[in-house]
């Protein structure tokens, strides 16, 4: 029976350690959101897809395309940019 009140102690002190532990660092927060390419006319956004990447001088490159009512799902749009400053190349259809 004395060995109840010990293991509850040690339940208790794990679940505080726990639930108190600070956060990961490893993502540094994010800066403001920045329009990268506006949507095509006549396109209404339901989704956007892509993938985008970190390279040297903390540059981002990537691809992304427009899905919705009077969008071209096929068309990749590719950009690049680093904090307010940023490019993107017209679609280009997919092959």
């Amino acid at each position: 029976m004395a060995r109840r009140p010990l293991l509850i102690a040690a339940a208790l002190a794990a679940v505080l350690l726990v639930a108190t532990a600070a956060p990961a660092g490893a993502v540094p927060p994010f800066g403001p959101i920045v329009t990268v390419a506006a949507a095509p006319g006549g396109c209404s956004i339901d989704a956007v897809n892509g993938d985008a990447t970190i390279g040297g001088g903390s540059v981002i490159r990537g691809f992304f395309n427009f899905i919705g009512p009077g969008c071209d799902a096929d068309a990749i749009w590719f950009a690049g940019g680093f904090g307010t400053t940023w490019s993107s190349r017209p679609p280009t259809a997919a092959r």
